[in-house]
């Protein structure tokens, strides 16, 4: 199915199934209604939108320009594969054990499911591509290996503390790829081809884009697919200052008042892990033997023209802690009994009550939402995993969990609530989230 989603968009969905599903976009918000000029001739379908247009001949797809210039194709042979995959989904009771560890990134529960069934079926897609041996191709995130041009390169595609999604492909001739699924994703431009490969989705589905050529002509096209970034705060164009960690609230303090005396500009100070009481992982408040009053600690950073930052988790460790249990106590909480559910709204907002009631209320002025990536760390041992391993390693373990359809979305609906909860108690504060990882449509 090709639709016409606006000048210069077009979509490309794929099933084996006899009809398409009606389902919602975590991160497209641009609805289709677009009228575009079809033409059928000599056995082909042409689509355009405005300067682009997508010719369909024998099930492959070509994009061109205004000047009928190619931008990107399908090979005419197997331009995609659709494999039917069974998926599973688990659930856990008051019965199921659960064992806790930590490690160099926080705490972290294992649990075993105590009952899994079969939910539905899905696809393994791999969409293939054609790409000119002389553009070159960006995006996918922020990933470890430093790679820019992913030409020649291969790139797999989860959450994790040194990888962040975002599964957009921007070309140098003008064009951008928008993947629209939430699963574990890889990419590959390499001696085993040039294609995306998605392990679990209901539908393959992406967008594609193109504007006058330009880059900034492409990112107007994604921006309407995805919405507009909220302005941040001006202090968040400063000097953000944090370390692994500041104890106190003393400490924070002298150190904002040595950088006034040596006159050098700060803008933010960053309250890494570990402000709540101990043994308590992941409630949201001070531990008030170190931050005995924290409104009065944030106003003194305030009168220094300072900012305050803290890091908040989405996992929540204890029986002591008030956090854990109010979740508990409303079914907002995954299988292992840490981490919330950020994909129930229900959760998201009685996350929110609590980071407002506890943090918020006291002056904190930006967040640090750190581990939305939560269920792995994959630090283990005195060897690192090989690539394929940590991605096994991580996506596995997110799909005790989550449907592994949405395994990399979950820090996309953890800002989404940190955002509307913010908004919705202070229209006259910008937002300021560094979330750990990131995906599509998470600006807003």
């Amino acid at each position: 199915r090709l639709t016409a989603m606006a000048e210069g968009i077009l979509r490309v969905t794929r099933t084996r199934r006899e009809s398409f599903l009606d389902q919602s976009s975590a991160t497209v918000i641009l609805k289709s209604g677009f009228e575009g000029q079809l033409t059928e001739t000599d056995g082909k379908v042409v689509l355009a939108v405005g300067d682009l247009s997508a010719e369909v001949s024998s099930g492959a797809i070509t994009f061109r320009n205004e000047a009928g210039e190619v931008l990107l194709r399908e090979p005419d042979r197997r331009p995609y594969l659709l494999e039917e995959r069974p998926v599973f989904l688990s659930s856990y009771d008051e019965n199921t054990r659960v064992e806790e560890g930590s490690s160099v990134d926080g705490v972290r529960a294992w649990a075993s499911p105590s009952r899994t069934w079969q939910d539905r079926i899905a696809y393994e897609c791999r969409q293939n591509f054609v790409f000119d041996a002389s553009e070159g191709l960006y995006g996918l995130g922020s990933h470890e290996e430093g790679h820019g041009n992913l030409r020649g390169r291969s790139q797999l595609l989860y959450q994790h503390n040194m990888k962040a999604v975002v599964p957009v492909l921007v070309s140098t001739k003008g064009w951008g790829v928008l993947f629209d699924m939430g699963c574990l994703m890889a990419f590959h431009d390499d001696e085993s081809g040039s294609y995306l490969w998605a392990d679990c989705a209901d539908e393959l589905d992406w967008y594609f884009f193109y504007g006058d050529g330009s880059y900034a002509s492409a990112m107007e096209k994604y921006r309407l697919l995805t919405g507009e970034t909220p302005m941040l705060p001006k202090y968040a164009l400063g000097y953000v200052q944090s370390k692994e960690r500041y104890v106190d609230a003393e400490e924070m303090i002298a150190v904002a008042d040595e950088y006034r005396r040596r006159k050098v500009p700060l803008d933010v100070l960053v309250l890494d892990w570990q402000s709540w009481p101990e043994g308590q992982w992941g409630w949201k408040t001070f531990d008030r033997s170190r931050f005995p009053d924290p409104a009065a600690f944030i106003e003194e950073l305030h009168r220094r023209d300072v900012r305050f930052m803290i890091s908040i988790w989405p996992s929540m460790q204890g029986e002591r802690n008030a956090d854990r249990q109010e979740m508990l106590a409303n079914g907002c909480m995954l299988g292992n009994r840490l981490i919330y559910n950020a994909f129930d709204p229900k959760a998201r907002a009685l996350y929110w009550k609590q980071a407002n009631e506890h943090l918020f209320t006291h002056g904190v002025d930006a967040w640090w939402c750190d581990c939305t990536e939560p269920f792995e760390s994959d630090w283990k041992g005195m060897i690192k995993p090989e690539p394929f391993r940590r991605a096994q390693l991580n996506t596995d373990e997110a799909k005790r969990y989550l449907d592994p359809a949405k395994i990399n979305l979950y820090s996309l609906y953890h800002s989404q609530g940190i955002y509307h909860g913010q908004r919705s108690v202070r229209q006259d504060k910008r937002v300021c989230n560094l979330t750990r990882s990131s995906y599509a449509g998470q600006h807003r």
